[in-house]
């Protein structure tokens, strides 16, 4: 990333580890933080500029570089996320990070107190920005396609992936519409596979519609990533076994060192037990923390997935380009 005002962009399929990496990635001292904002479309404003990352975006007024990094620069409660550490770059009011997030936790229940907290937290002089996001192909096909953000993309062994986002679903933690859209979203990404499985489509199971849904995204993705020069491609699992290796390769990609922030962040993480806290606001703050043990968390569907559910899996990914992929560069088995 090279030049006064930079953007970097981490994307995965949803409970793939982007939170992980984006986690990780923000405590660089030098990175401005931005947590899924094409999520927060109505919230994300730079004068003209809205709707960003909606699936009705005009891709010219949008994702060009200037206007990307105006809409992602001004401090919005909406897409940040604790905790908040010592940077590198001033804010208008910088009192602390422990003011700040109360502050935080006001403003985004506030309507005032979010624009103040605007005014307080966008930085004085332009840092570098790295957001992270999920799914939304055709606006991380669009940024490949323009070349001006450089972009690491995450992909995970899919019964850990699955695993993970039928657990949040029972717990209505995850969103479960796109299954809603599973014909069209086939059609749109992966028109072969639409054409394979369109008549199976009405007598699926769940967990089959799910891993339809991944396959089809994460597949139309990586080939996307694959062919970009300002793109990389890693590893969920290979992340989990060499944190520090792997995110010396994403901090290269964004033109960034490995800081001493960061490694303190890998150690503490690493050696985290990510115990479970009893009751429903437990569990979510389980089922969200970056804080993880990755020694043991790669492979935990091992054992928590029926022989079944792993066979339905397979039977879904197991002759994609995907699958192939993540044999040769991550050992999937």
């Amino acid at each position: 990333m090279r030049g006064a005002k930079r953007v970097g962009a981490i994307y995965g399929y949803g409970r793939s580890g982007t939170t992980w990496l984006g986690a990780i990635v923000a405590r660089h001292p030098d990175v401005l933080y931005r947590f899924e904002p094409f999520r927060w479309s109505r919230g994300l404003r730079a004068g003209r500029l809205t709707e960003l990352g909606s699936d009705a975006y005009d891709a010219d007024e949008l994702l060009g570089p200037e206007k990307l990094y105006n809409a992602l620069l001004p401090a919005n409660p909406l897409f940040e996320k604790q905790p908040f550490t010592r940077k590198n770059f001033r804010y208008r009011a910088d009192v602390g990070p422990w003011f700040r997030k109360y502050f935080y936790g006001a403003a985004r229940k506030i309507a005032p107190l979010a624009t103040l907290y605007k005014w307080a937290y966008t930085p004085v002089a332009p840092p570098i920005i790295v957001f992270k996001d999920v799914s939304r192909e055709r606006v991380m096909r669009e940024l490949l396609n323009r070349g001006h953000v450089p972009l690491v993309y995450i992909v995970r062994h899919p019964c850990g992936n699955l695993l993970s986002i039928t657990k949040g679903q029972k717990a209505g933690l995850m969103p479960t519409e796109r299954r809603e859209l599973l014909d069209p979203l086939l059609k749109s990404l992966t028109p072969d596979l639409h054409e394979q499985f369109r008549n199976r489509l009405p007598g699926l199971t769940i967990l089959e519609k799910e891993t339809l849904l991944w396959r089809a995204s994460v597949e139309h993705c990586c080939r996307n990533v694959m062919k970009s020069k300002h793109a990389l491609l890693v590893f969920y699992e290979n992340l989990c076994k060499d944190p520090v290796g792997v995110t010396q390769e994403v901090m290269d990609c964004f033109g960034l060192g490995l800081d001493d922030k960061v490694r303190h962040f890998l150690e503490g993480a690493a050696t985290s037990s990510n115990a479970h806290v009893g009751g429903r606001v437990g569990f979510s703050r389980q089922y969200f923390s970056v804080n993880k043990n990755s020694q043991t968390v790669a492979y935990r569907w091992r054992t928590e997935l029926t022989e079944d559910q792993k066979s339905s899996i397979m039977d879904i990914v197991g002759d994609s380009f995907v699958w192939r992929l993540g044999q040769k560069e991550a050992g999937w088995e």
